[in-house]
């Protein structure tokens, strides 16, 4: 299942209908076996793909219950990955205040999970999004 999800990340920009099709397959192992994870990473993954296709309010839906469910899992890297995306749609709808909250949380969680690289991109989202 989370072979699909990384291969359907790596595909989300370029060939997004083709991600979410893999999106579908891990959904529906995940969904067999009750494995609520795997709910909340399809839909930050599909939610990354409808970003990809300039749907931002299903993008937005998607990763908005991928991060509750994240929250309630407790599991801190996927809701800053959600966080994370959802901070880069803002930016492109020129909702600035709000994908500052979005990278400044995504900054906050890649230092708690100690994710150097992760904390570079978010602070480099930060100054692109003060530009």
């Amino acid at each position: 299942m989370y072979r699909l999800f990384q291969e359907a990340r790596r595909k989300a920009e370029d060939h997004p209908l083709e991600a979410l099709e893999l999106c579908e397959q891990a959904l529906q192992i995940a969904q067999a076996h009750g494995y609520h994870p795997g709910l909340a990473w399809y839909l930050r993954e599909s939610g990354s793909c409808y970003e990809s296709l300039v749907q931002y309010d299903e993008a937005l839906s998607r990763l908005g219950r991928a991060c509750e469910m994240f929250e309630a899992l407790g599991i801190p890297a996927g809701l800053a990955s959600a966080t994370h995306v959802i901070g880069i749609i803002e930016s492109e709808r020129g909702n600035f205040p709000r994908a500052l909250e979005c990278f400044e949380r995504y900054v906050e969680l890649a230092r708690e999970l100690g994710r150097r690289e992760s904390f570079a991109i978010g602070l480099g989202n930060i100054a692109e999004t003060y530009l």
